[in-house]
């Protein structure tokens, strides 16, 4: 009898393995693989940069990946990413450093991208985060080498028929320019819809940071923001709708020290946005003003889509920031077109830093195939005489990119 019993056992025991390796390999072929190359180059002429010559950088980003069909609700997806260039004429701080050219922040390299294991509105990984418009939290997509977060996540649409709740807590950042940060960032967004048809959101996070603190630019690249002084907390309400075919965002925030941050690095600061805009039909028009306070600093953005395609202010200046701006953006003849016009002053001293317009003309061929072309020009102000890190607001940049992109 008991070995009657030990046999049918065993005989369970390689029956439920069988099983498990066929509904793993049944996963892996309902799965999905993903593809994406992205060539592109990038031109960079930085007055700024003195002693620079004009980057000229042919990159070209590849990324492969794939994803399990759900087992028992549970599915995985990892992502391996290459950056590829073409010649060596342009400039990363720190990671490839080549000082006699402009900076393109896109580094070489080959890694693991993304890695995670999602279900039941959990994802548990190395993973994008993005949280609403990415002002506070984004990935960056627009680098070739994007920024990504080893985190814990949670996302629910209609928690309530009312009520979108999304929650994260991270403790690394992989950032754009190649470096790895270690932080301790929570985050928690609550989205409301109210009878009247507007959103409601409150935003919260927490970054603290476990780099040395009284890091700064060069040394420390994009992580000089995230030092242990430099731990900040964010508190923010956006308010966004249509009606008809008006639209309005408007959003008020605070920042102070969090964790070991200090008043000196993470100043007590206020952030106010008011975007107006009306839809036109073919075209798409609105009107902005975002003022960052002196000491507001949002290092994990997507600073990229803020302030300027030039990117001149990546950094809130001394003085704070006021960018007021008019927006375009519509479709003819099968061309996607955006333009804007960006008005550069401080928030308080009454200087203006200068003045910037972007253009863009983008065109999908297909699912898979697209083509975009886009300029930006800042034209600095000769008011910035000082102090010395003033300066380079005063020193114009041209910025122009050309890129075609493939993905299933």
């Amino acid at each position: 009898m008991k070995k009657l019993i030990l046999t049918v056992s065993l005989l369970s025991l390689a029956i439920a393995e069988v099983h498990a390796d066929d509904v793993f390999t049944d996963a892996v072929k309902a799965g999905k693989a993903t593809f994406q190359v992205r060539p592109r180059f990038e031109f960079v002429d930085d007055a700024g940069a003195a002693t620079a010559d004009p980057a000229k950088a042919f990159i070209v980003r590849t990324v492969l990946g794939y994803k399990l069909a759900p087992i028992a609700g549970i599915t995985a997806y990892a992502e391996a990413e290459d950056i590829r260039a073409l010649g060596d004429d342009y400039h990363v701080p720190v990671v490839q450093a080549k000082p006699a050219y402009a900076t393109v922040v896109d580094p070489e390299g080959t890694a693991v991208n993304q890695a995670w294991l999602a279900g039941y509105g959990f994802k548990v990984g190395k993973q994008k985060v993005v949280y609403n418009n990415a002002r506070f939290i984004g990935d960056v997509g627009f680098r070739q080498d994007d920024q990504t977060f080893t985190a814990i996540s949670y996302e629910k649409a209609k928690l309530l028929s009312w009520l979108d709740v999304q929650a994260s807590y991270a403790n690394k950042v992989a950032m754009i320019n190649g470096q790895d940060g270690d932080i301790s960032l929570p985050i928690v967004n609550l989205k409301a819809r109210t009878p009247l048809g507007a959103n409601v959101t409150l935003f919260w996070a927490g970054l603290e940071g476990k780099e040395a603190a009284g890091l700064t630019v060069p040394a420390a690249g994009l992580l000089a923001n995230t030092g242990k002084d430099k731990s900040r907390e964010y508190r923010v309400l956006k308010i966004d709708g249509k009606k008809g075919k008006f639209l309005y965002d408007l959003s008020y925030g605070k920042q102070s020290a969090y964790a070991d941050g200090t008043a000196a690095n993470a100043p007590d600061a206020e952030y106010r946005d008011i975007q107006l805009g009306y839809d036109f039909g073919p075209v798409l028009v609105k009107i902005q003003q975002e003022t960052l306070e002196q000491g507001f600093q949002t290092p994990l953005a997507t600073l990229h889509a803020f302030n300027g395609w030039a990117d001149r202010f990546l950094a809130t200046p001394t003085g704070g920031l006021v960018d007021t701006n008019i927006k375009l953006s519509g479709k003819a003849a099968g061309l996607g077109l955006a333009l804007a016009v960006h008005r550069f002053e401080a928030e308080s001293g009454g200087k203006t830093f200068g003045n910037e317009i972007d253009a863009s003309v983008s065109k999908t061929f297909t699912p898979q195939w697209s083509a975009m072309v886009k300029v930006a020009k800042y034209n600095g102000s000769d008011e910035i005489t000082a102090p010395a890190n003033q300066v380079a607001y005063s020193k114009d940049v041209l910025k122009a990119w050309a890129q075609v992109e493939y993905k299933f």
